[in-house]
């Protein structure tokens, strides 16, 4: 009877840990992140790499739209590029894929334009099984500015309203975003010497 009451026991305070060590959503982290501040957790989501920006959406998120909706992961941007060689930042190969993150909360951590309660930083990350989400793949705009003059551009929607500018393209050097169906309009800043 005494060694029944054992294995139960034992049983249960395994089921118990496996709960505390089940992934969490990113929906989960982003309610509950003051809880969860300067612990190591471990959720599930789709990341957007862009250069050094890393962020993970909820997987159930069918619009992906909203950045608030997101959990910034912070890593090491000293990482050699991937793959080797390349320009490309160490973590573009997981672009648009479900991932497993695990790392800390950190409320020192604002975003790059300081607009974000927190960041994960990150201690591993895992590729999950599945094909690429497509479907959120963007385009790129690649733009010259070949004049003697810093250039702006303002890009907008078929609609017409704004979703991108590009500020401070200087001569000869070239600026990029994603892009979507439109127009794009631009204005030089010329100086003028007095």
């Amino acid at each position: 009877m005494n060694r029944t009451r054992k294995l139960t026991a034992v049983l249960l305070f395994g089921s118990v840990c496996a709960c505390i060590a089940a992934d969490l959503s990113v929906d989960e982290v982003l309610q509950n992140w003051r809880s969860l501040r300067n612990q190591r957790i471990t959720f599930v989501g789709l990341a957007e790499v862009e250069g050094a920006d890393f962020y993970v959406w909820d997987l159930r998120d069918k619009h992906h739209k909203d950045l608030k909706r997101t959990v910034s992961v912070v890593w090491n941007t000293r990482l050699p590029n991937y793959p080797p060689g390349s320009n490309i930042a160490h973590y573009t190969y997981l672009n648009l894929r479900r991932v497993r993150i695990t790392g800390r909360i950190a409320t020192g951590f604002h975003g790059r334009w300081g607009d974000i309660p927190f960041g994960v930083i990150l201690d591993t990350v895992e590729a999950l099984p599945g094909d690429r989400e497509r479907r959120f793949l963007k385009d790129v705009g690649v733009f010259h500015n070949s004049t003697s003059d810093t250039v702006d551009i303002r890009l907008y929607s078929r609609r017409g309203s704004v979703y991108c500018e590009i500020i401070g393209i200087p001569p000869r050097e070239y600026g990029e975003t994603g892009i979507e169906e439109g127009s794009a309009r631009s204005c030089c800043d010329q100086q003028t010497e007095s």
